[in-house]
């Protein structure tokens, strides 16, 4: 079977595009919390393991468990259940969670509703104290100076409390490869590593790599179940 994309005059979009972009700009943001959710019942499963596996196990949770979202997008998937949705992090750095009283995205503000705020809340204290912010500030008063004073007066930006390697990630090797080959390629790398530290770190990269197709099956069972009831027989 051959999917084909339309092609709308050069300048102009097509329709499902014109639905698509209204619908982002158009529509609300949302704070998407089922992370929070997972994190907490993650956390509390997982108290005393190393902290690679605790965030591979919490990856794999948010793979088995999340709610899937469908529309007209080609490519599919979405980060949060929602067209526009946002994931709060609060392990990396929470405290100014509190201060805001209000969120913002790139396209539209946040909304918050009171269950989501509670939910927000309780994650905040739970991760206030033992966050990533935290750590850094606490190593920074043992070197006899203050995180934040750094970041007030532009010595940084203020992204040490964030993991960067997102920026970097590795698209063409999964897309040209498969995730079968990536788990091969672990297994192998395991069974050779030549520390503990080595052997740990692949052991969470088969959680979330099994995990990764685990989701895909997901979609897969969705879609063909949406196909099974779905009127257009193109759409199907």
């Amino acid at each position: 079977m051959v999917t084909t994309v339309e092609k709308a005059p050069v300048g102009e979009l097509s329709p499902r595009l014109q639905t698509m972009k209204a619908g982002l700009i158009l529509g609300k943001a949302r704070l998407d919390v089922e992370r929070l959710r997972f994190l907490e019942e993650g956390y509390s499963e997982t108290e005393g393991q190393p902290t690679l596996l605790r965030r591979a196990q919490l990856l794999e949770g948010l793979f088995l468990k999340k709610t899937l979202l469908v529309d007209d997008n080609p490519i599919i998937g979405t980060v949060t259940q929602y067209k526009t949705g946002v994931y709060p992090y609060p392990e990396f750095s929470c405290g100014w969670m509190q201060r805001e009283t209000s969120f913002m995205t790139h396209v539209a503000p946040v909304e918050v509703t009171p269950e989501d705020q509670e939910v927000l809340e309780r994650a905040v204290q739970q991760w206030k104290d033992r966050c990533v912010w935290a750590a850094v500030s606490e190593e920074a008063k043992g070197q006899g100076f203050q995180a934040s004073t750094f970041v007030k007066s532009g010595v940084w930006a203020d992204d040490i409390w964030f993991p960067q390697g997102f920026c970097n990630l590795n698209y063409p090797k999964v897309l040209n490869r498969g995730v079968l080959s990536l788990i091969e390629e672990a297994e192998e790398r395991q069974r050779r590593a030549p520390t503990a530290e080595k052997k740990l770190f692949y052991e969470a990269a088969l959680v979330t790599l099994k995990g990764l197709l685990r989701w895909v099956a997901r979609y897969a069972a969705l879609l063909r179940e949406m196909a099974g009831q779905e009127a257009d027989p193109q759409r199907a």
